[in-house]
C-alpha cells in the first residue's frame, strides 16, 4: 500500500511517494517507489513486483516531446503490461474480494510532458483536470490535501505540496509512511510538424 502524489507545475510535473512497505512489516522500503525514466518519470502503489519487473524487464522509449498520451499508450504502457503478465505469471496470485479472484491491483502515476497521467492495470491512462492526482491507499486523503493546499501560500512550492498531501496520508492512513522521495520531471518542447 501507498501513497503517491503527482502535480503539474509550470516547469514540468512533480511526483512523491512515501515509502513505507506493509507486507510482511511495516517498514522504509529500501528502493523508492519511484522510477525514473528518459524524459518521464512513474510512481506505483499496488503490487510492488510490477514496479520491479518494469524497471528490469523492458527498455521504454524516451520521451522526445510528442503528445504525452500517445507517448503513454505506445511507449510506457505496452511495457508496462508485460510486466504485469509476467508478475501474473510468477507469483501466480489473485487478489480475493467478496470470495472473487481479480487479478493483480496496480496502479501508477506518470509525469511526462508537463502533465500528471494515472494509469491502472487494465492500461487505461486518465488525466485529471486539477493539474493534480493520487494513487494509493492514501490516494483520497493526499487528494483532499491538495485541494486544501491549492490557493495557499504552499501551492507555490510543489515539493513541499506534495510532502504536505503524503503527510496528510501517512496521518490517516496507517498503510502509508516513511521517509517521502520525489522527483521533478522538465517540460519538454513538443515536436511540431511542418505544414
Amino acid at each position: 500500500m501507498t501513497c503517491i502524489v503527482g502535480i503539474e507545475t509550470p516547469t514540468g510535473a512533480l511526483l512523491a511517494g512515501d515509502t513505507r512497505v506493509v507486507w510482511p512489516n511495516r517498514h522504509a522500503a529500501i528502493d523508492t517507489k519511484l522510477m525514473e525514466m528518459r524524459g518521464a518519470a512513474a510512481g506505483f502503489a499496488g503490487d510492488a513486483r510490477v514496479d520491479q519487473l518494469l524497471k528490469i524487464l523492458g527498455e521504454i522509449a524516451p520521451y522526445k516531446g510528442e503528445d504525452p498520451e500517445r507517448w503513454i499508450v505506445t511507449c510506457f504502457c505496452p511495457v508496462l503490461e508485460v510486466a504485469l503478465e509476467a508478475c501474473k505469471k510468477q507469483t501466480k496470485i489473485l487478489v480475493v474480494k467478496d470470495d472473487e479472484a481479480w487479478p493483480i491491483e496496480s496502479v501508477c502515476l506518470v509525469a511526462v510532458g508537463g502533465q500528471i497521467w494515472s494509469v491502472d492495470e487494465t492500461l487505461y491512462a486518465m488525466r485529471s483536470r486539477d493539474g493534480y492526482d493520487a494513487v494509493g491507499s492514501g490516494a483520497e486523503y493526499a487528494i483532499g490535501a491538495l485541494y486544501a493546499t491549492k490557493a495557499t501560500d504552499v501551492e507555490s512550492d510543489p515539493v513541499k505540496r506534495a510532502h504536505v498531501a503524503i503527510e496528510a496520508a501517512a496521518w490517516a492512513c496507517p498503510t502509508v509512511g516513511g521517509p517521502i522521495t520525489h522527483t521533478h520531471v522538465p517540460r519538454v518542447p513538443k515536436t511540431g510538424r511542418k505544414k
